[in-house]
């Protein structure tokens, strides 16, 4: 899937993007597919997700969340 995300610069061991939807309907799709984000609610930035860099399967398995929760979007 072509992903095209607004992420802000980081040198922590997370990533903060911007997605299309809400970030609290995100993180909600994405935890009833047993992945947690945070969301951001401040004004904004509410569209906006931080996720901790996992090992690689981890990653892996948060994209195809992702992925799949963006294209019923």
């Amino acid at each position: 899937m072509d992903r095209c995300l607004r992420v802000a610069p980081t040198q922590a061991n997370y990533v903060f993007f911007e997605t299309d939807l809400p970030s609290v309907e995100v993180a909600d799709a994405l935890m009833r597919l047993g992945t947690l984000v945070k969301p951001w609610k401040q004004e904004g930035f509410d569209r906006f997700i931080r996720v901790t860099v996992g090992r690689q399967e981890e990653n892996r398995l948060f994209l195809e969340h992702l992925d799949s929760i963006m294209a019923q979007a």
